[in-house]
């Protein structure tokens, strides 16, 4: 009950009230509650309204929750939960942010992947986008549609996007021919058109070598037929 009110506190305030003492000395008592979910629930109203006054103990319970994330033997529900929470501290936990690209990368449950994308794409920082591009490769099939459909749906995360494609970052065949054909067919006129060069320059080399193919096989169909010939492969085989 305590961790869900945190939770619900957490996510329904809005501004900060004044930092007082009874308020630290509150705050305090949660962060170093014996309960580990309730001492995660309380950080990121610390880490709003008095992360100064509390630095050491936003310090532990932030170390503690990186490293939980990386916990292999903790529930899917349990790491997830803790990303989230991450998430929202990443500013004042350095490491919080790239324990959560880490986790990405480190061949968890398409699930988990699945829940922490989703988290990611409540945001809006393009520097998180950047980093999401980096492990598309890398998840899950289900997770890497969810991911696609978070780096698609603003310009400034399609942007990046394009840019990981640009770089080699992403092959364009990870993709998919609907979701090329999304980026082509963006909003956003900018992103719709650095897509179309990308794509159109990415096709180039397949192109030509097709082209070369197809021209290969017109100049020797085109080439007079040997009668005797054909007429003894189908006595042969007829």
């Amino acid at each position: 009950l305590k961790v869900s009110m945190l939770n619900a506190l957490a996510a329904a305030s809005k501004g900060n009230p004044p930092a007082s003492a009874p308020l630290s000395a509150a705050l305090k008592t949660l962060l170093t509650s014996a309960n580990p979910r309730v001492a995660a629930a309380a950080l990121p109203l610390a880490v709003r309204w008095d992360a100064n006054a509390l630095a050491n103990e936003v310090k532990s319970v932030g170390a503690s929750l990186v490293a939980k994330l990386a916990d292999k033997v903790q529930t899917d529900d349990a790491r997830a939960e803790i990303a989230t929470t991450l998430l929202t501290v990443r500013a004042t936990v350095p490491a919080a942010q790239a324990s959560l690209f880490t986790l990405l990368a480190s061949g968890a449950s398409a699930g988990l992947q699945t829940r922490v994308v989703e988290a990611l794409g409540e945001q809006t920082d393009a520097a998180l986008a950047t980093e999401l591009a980096k492990v598309l490769p890398k998840l899950a099939g289900e997770a890497q549609s969810v991911a696609l459909n978070q780096l698609l749906k603003r310009t400034t995360w399609a942007t990046a996007l394009l840019t990981a494609l640009e770089t080699d970052v992403v092959p364009p065949a990870l993709l998919g021919p609907a979701n090329i054909h999304r980026l082509r067919m963006h909003p956003d006129l900018a992103v719709s058109q650095r897509a179309n060069v990308l794509m159109d320059k990415l096709r180039g080399p397949a192109a030509k070598e097709k082209a070369d193919l197809i021209a290969k096989f017109i100049s020797e169909v085109q080439k007079p037929g040997n009668a005797a010939k054909g007429k003894e492969l189908f006595t042969l085989n007829c």
